[in-house]
């Protein structure tokens, strides 16, 4: 139990500075260039997936692959899935609920921080992939 309390602790921060990365840029580009926010979401989103994924393997989950392709795809497909997730729930407070732009971001964040845990840990990292 305290070895899962201590992985999601280091999933938040890692995750936290990809996710100060993906608020900077989708902030800057809908404030200040007035990039549509599914564009901005989309180039913010990509933009701390690189530096994250490599946080979450060697830090978060000290995970030891021998197929890094593997890996990767596996990745990139949570993290797809994150980004739908991400873009149908942003639509939806934005369009649906009428929230402002920055504070719609902030609940998507913390939505998608719960879902990616979770998804990250059991289908990229869990135990049985270890061998990949």
């Amino acid at each position: 139990f305290n070895q899962r309390i201590w992985a999601f602790g280091k999933y938040v921060v890692s995750g936290g500075i990809g996710t100060l990365l993906d608020f900077s840029i989708f902030t800057i580009l809908v404030s200040f260039f007035h990039t549509e926010y599914l564009l901005a979401n989309l180039i913010s989103f990509c933009s701390g997936t690189a530096f994250v994924c490599y946080l979450q393997k060697n830090w978060t989950f000290k995970f030891e692959t021998v197929n890094n392709k593997q890996l990767i795809v596996r990745y990139l497909m949570a993290i797809f899935a994150i980004f739908i997730f991400n873009s149908i729930f942003l639509t939806f407070e934005i369009e649906i609920m009428r929230m402002l732009v920055v504070q719609a971001k902030i609940i998507q964040v913390i939505l998608s921080t719960l879902a990616g845990f979770f998804l990250q840990k059991e289908y990229v990292f869990g135990e049985n992939n270890q061998e990949m």
